[in-house]
């Protein structure tokens, strides 16, 4: 039984990996398309979450501040200096990744097939990063996985966008810092066996 567990954690690892590969190499071609769109006002300012859910969403500022808010402080990597000459520290307000999952609902064609699904979160500038079913649903980093509309007690409007996803409890929190968040989806790691954990085992267990 741990063998095969083990088994499919070491092959979703290696999906994720994968996706982060490829993810990095595809940031810097769509930059520069991002950047025009963003001029134009209107990016960043509506979130799309689609994939493997119940019903795709396409959410506005105002619908995700009728979900349970949230002010949290993020310590920047390059903070700014108040007018005391100290750095800054921000105060985000917004909710959980959690309940915007759960507004749009996740499928489960097969059982067990959730372990194995992970969020792919895309900014306007190209920017992606993502997390775990298992991180979000299953740990305390689901307590401190935030969609953000707010900083400092004002509405975001940074060039990218509107919406930021935070990840405050990540050892480095900046490779999961996303501004201009646009669009949420929910796949699911190809190339374990159907039913994941959860299919038929043969042999002593």
């Amino acid at each position: 039984m741990r063998s095969r567990q083990l088994a499919l954690a070491l092959a979703v690892a290696a999906v994720l990996a994968s996706a982060s590969a490829t993810l990095s190499a595809q940031q810097p071609a769509a930059a520069g398309t991002a950047t025009a769109t963003a001029a134009t006002g209107t990016a960043g300012s509506t979130l799309t979450i689609e994939g493997q859910v119940k019903q795709t969403l396409t959410l506005s500022v105002d619908d995700l501040r009728k979900l349970p808010a949230q002010t949290v402080v993020r310590h920047p990597e390059h903070p700014h200096k108040g007018a005391d000459g100290q750095p800054q520290d921000d105060r985000y307000t917004g909710c959980l990744l959690r309940d915007i999952l759960n507004q749009a609902g996740l499928t489960e064609p097969h059982r067990r097939d959730l372990r194995r699904s992970y969020i792919l979160i895309t900014a306007t500038d190209g920017y992606q990063t993502l997390f775990s079913w298992g991180e979000i649903f299953n740990s305390e980093m689901g307590d401190a996985i935030f969609v953000a509309y707010e900083r400092n007690s004002e509405p975001i409007n940074d060039p990218e966008g509107r919406i930021a996803v935070l990840s405050l409890k990540d050892t480095t929190p900046g490779p999961r810092f996303a501004r201009g968040v646009s669009s949420i989806q929910v796949l699911r790691a190809e190339g374990v066996p159907e039913g994941g954990a959860g299919a038929p085992r043969s042999g002593p267990h």
